[in-house]
């Protein structure tokens, strides 16, 4: 096993109104996968962040020819209607790194890196991690609640 396939992303991680939210710029083609491919890209992306232990939920935003488009709670989106791009980026305060690189919709402009990764103690542990909550996922889907293990 040479490498595992990892997408680094710049996030923008705020809190807003006592409201922690992570914001993620993706690449335009994001917005012509279908409802459900987007929805899986989002779990995805929401695993990684619990992984990084980084408090909140993951809203994507992408560009389109007239401003953009994201996927946020009901709640949320007066906000994000009032968000403009470049304020998203003039916000990117942190990094994420997310496995399935490639079936991500990355946007090599907001992207730092993707690339097979070499399997480092680090990039092992994020893969364990990675494996542990997709086996709690289908475990819980299939028998119920499962004890949620560190």
């Amino acid at each position: 096993m040479e490498g595992i396939n990892l997408a680094t992303f710049k996030i923008a991680h705020i809190k807003e109104q006592g409201i922690n939210i992570i914001i993620i710029p993706m690449a335009t083609s994001f917005g012509d996968r279908s409802e459900s491919d987007r929805f899986e890209i989002i779990e995805l992306l929401q695993a990684a962040a619990v992984s990084a232990q980084l408090r909140g939920k993951v809203v994507p935003m992408w560009q389109e020819e007239r401003g953009y488009k994201f996927i946020a709670p009901p709640e949320w989106q007066p906000y994000f209607r009032t968000l403009k791009w470049k304020d998203l980026k003039r916000n990117l305060n942190r990094e994420l790194t997310c496995e399935d690189a490639d079936r991500l919709g990355v946007n090599p402009n907001f992207t730092l890196s993707t690339a097979s990764a070499p399997l480092t103690p680090a990039g092992v542990a994020t893969l364990l991690r990675s494996c542990w909550n997709h086996l709690v996922r289908v475990a819980s889907s299939t028998f119920g609640d499962v004890p949620k293990g560190k």
